[in-house]
C-alpha cells in the first residue's frame, strides 16, 4: 500500500519523515529505506536532518550536470541567448569548439567577438541568427533541442558516450519538470529559469 502524506509546514513534514524512517528501522534493523527527491540540491538538507536524529544515510546522487564539460557549455550557451549583448558566453563556445568551425574560422570569429563586431560574427556563424529567430516562435524543448543541435554541442559522436548522454537527457528532463511547475510557455522564460536554478543548485 502507498501512504500519500501532505503536510502543513516543513517542520511537521521532517517529523514524520523521519519517525518513518526509525520506525521502520526498528522493526527492520536490516532495512534500506530511500528517500527520493525530485531536486538534486535537496539531497544535503535530507542528509542533513537525518544525520540530527541519529539515522545513518548516503546520498546517491544523480548526474551533476554544471560540472561535466556538456553541461558547462551548454548553460554557457543559455547565458549567451539570455543576453546578446554579453558576447563573453559566446565567445567561450567558439573557443570550446562548437558551431562546426575549423581552427581558422574560429580564430576570425573570436577576433570579431573581441572586437564588438556582431554582424561579422553572425556571417561566420549563421546559426545564431537561427537560433534567435527560434527563439520566438520555437516551442520550449524544441528550442533547447535544436540549441544543443545548430550549436554542435549535441551529435552522434557525443552522445556516444554514456556519461554525455545522460548529462543531455538530464538538462531536458530538467528543464521540461521547470515548465510544468512553473507553466512556462516560451524559450526565454525558460532559458532565464534554467539560469537561476543553476545558481541556487
Amino acid at each position: 500500500p502507498i501512504d500519500i502524506v501532505t503536510s502543513e509546514n516543513v517542520t511537521s513534514g521532517d517529523e514524520y519523515l523521519v519517525n518513518e524512517i526509525k520506525n521502520i528501522s526498528e522493526d527492520d534493523p536490516e532495512a534500506t529505506v530511500a528517500v527520493i527527491l525530485r531536486w538534486n540540491r535537496d539531497v544535503d538538507y535530507i542528509l542533513n536532518l537525518c544525520e540530527v536524529n541519529g539515522l545513518a544515510a548516503s546520498a546517491e546522487r544523480g548526474v551533476d550536470i554544471f560540472s561535466h564539460s556538456l553541461g558547462l557549455m551548454y548553460f554557457t550557451l543559455l547565458e549567451y541567448f539570455e543576453n546578446p549583448g554579453n558576447l563573453e558566453p559566446l565567445a567561450f563556445s567558439v573557443a570550446s569548439g562548437l558551431w562546426n568551425l575549423d581552427f581558422a574560422d574560429s580564430i576570425l570569429v573570436l577576433k570579431a567577438i573581441k572586437s564588438g563586431n556582431v554582424e561579422e560574427v553572425i556571417k561566420k556563424v549563421p546559426g545564431i541568427k537561427k537560433l534567435q529567430d527560434e527563439l520566438q516562435k520555437s516551442g520550449i524543448i524544441s528550442f533547447l533541442i535544436l540549441l544543443g543541435e545548430i550549436s554542435g554541442l549535441i551529435n552522434e559522436e557525443r552522445m556516444k558516450d554514456p556519461l554525455s548522454s545522460e548529462v543531455w537527457r538530464a538538462i531536458v528532463e530538467l528543464a521540461k519538470d521547470i515548465a510544468e511547475s512553473t507553466n512556462i510557455s516560451d524559450p526565454l522564460s525558460i532559458i532565464k529559469e534554467l539560469i537561476n536554478y543553476k545558481k541556487t543548485a
